[in-house]
């Protein structure tokens, strides 16, 4: 028998840094423990820069949108965008209406994005902007209904933008100030999925 006597290193806790209630939302967990800490710097993006208080704002804001548009508890919203500061925000508002999150890799060709979409009964998906014209070509062959628009032009000074002509498209900067206000409970159950990851099955997911 061999004996373990691997000395624990001098940076080994015996309490946590933090102490929080894991039986929550992610989107309650991520309130509650940022509560003290609403006026630091969360993200920072090119010049741009948001705390902690402005991301709960805008997620509350979005989560107002999505319920304003219909999006029901346990039903799966897409995301086809690269990590932009929006995704914070998208992440935890789709929590926050007890609805589940499917992320899809932004490079996925034609075939397998109408596969995800339909396949998942999506209705609701956030597109990264540069991939419209590819989206414009299957819409038609999916179940979307709202296509909300991730543009990274929002972070120039002046922005160009493109005439959106068909209804299923807006923008996320046009989207979250719907002037909608619909009660919203959190909900935590731990049987309900909050995040689901595209894959091929190789990696476990």
């Amino acid at each position: 028998m061999i004996e373990n006597n691997i000395n624990k290193s001098k940076y080994h806790r015996k309490e946590p840094i933090r102490n929080f209630e894991v039986n929550q939302s992610m989107y309650d967990l991520f309130s509650n423990v940022n509560s003290k800490n609403l006026n630091s710097n969360a993200i920072r993006y090119m010049t741009h820069r948001k705390t902690y208080g402005q991301i709960l704002n805008e997620t509350d804001k979005l989560a107002n949108a999505l319920k304003s548009i219909g999006v029901n508890e346990n039903e799966i919203v897409g995301s086809c965008i690269l990590t932009v500061p929006e995704t914070a925000s998208i992440l935890l508002s789709i929590d926050k209406i007890n609805a589940i999150s499917f992320w899809m890799d932004a490079s996925l060709g034609e075939e397998d994005i109408i596969k995800y979409i339909n396949e998942h009964h999506i209705k609701t998906l956030f597109l990264f902007e540069p991939l419209k014209p590819m989206m414009d070509k299957i819409i038609d062959k999916t179940n979307l209904e709202h296509v909300i628009l991730i543009s990274p032009m929002e972070y120039i000074y002046n922005p160009f933008r493109k005439k959106l002509t068909d209804k299923r498209y807006i923008y996320y900067s046009d989207f979250i100030n719907t002037k909608s206000k619909t009660p919203i409970i959190t909900k935590y159950d731990k049987e309900r999925p909050s995040i689901i990851v595209q894959s091929s099955g190789s990696t476990g997911k």
